[in-house]
């Protein structure tokens, strides 16, 4: 659902670790 991956250096990544 969200671009998780894509931007890792994104704050991005914070809460798309927690749903995924």
């Amino acid at each position: 659902m969200f671009p998780v991956g894509a931007d890792m250096s994104s704050t991005s990544t914070k809460w798309a670790m927690s749903d995924y």
